[in-house]
């Protein structure tokens, strides 16, 4: 049964590929493929960025809200690497696939978000901190 699901997972054989759907140009078609896949680079990379941070910083307040962050961004760079290959791969199944789980690890970031804002607002902002402690410096 799995094989089955993959194999209509990946059947191209009832879709062209994008380039034969409509009246694109060279130029149109490029544009949404080098935006796609530049947008999926910063997507790539913010993520990495955000992992060296977490693994940086032992200490961190809302690590969890960090990895749901990088896996959301992780996510959206996914859906456009896979809207760049549609050009020439008619994956629309695994593109729908790609995006309800973007669409998931989105809420779920969204909630997780709404529950952790109340603490984290309530907590003192670097300025208040430093000031504290530079007040606790001048009284010793």
């Amino acid at each position: 049964m799995r094989n089955d699901a993959m194999q209509i997972l990946f059947d191209t054989s009832d879709f062209p590929p994008r380039w034969h759907c409509g009246n694109w140009t060279d130029l149109h078609g490029w544009v949404h493929i080098v935006a796609d896949l530049a947008t999926a680079a910063a997507y790539f990379a913010i993520p990495a960025i955000l992992i060296y941070f977490i693994r940086k910083r032992e200490e961190l307040a809302f690590r969890g809200l960090f990895w749901l962050f990088a896996l959301f961004i992780l996510s959206c760079g996914t859906v456009h690497v896979v809207e760049a290959t549609i050009f020439w791969l008619p994956v629309y199944r695994v593109s729908a696939l790609f995006k309800v789980l973007n669409a998931t690890i989105s809420i779920a970031t969204a909630i997780a978000l709404t529950r952790v804002l109340p603490r984290a607002i309530q907590w003192p902002g670097m300025a208040a901190v430093a000031a504290k402690l530079e007040e606790e410096v001048q009284q010793r």
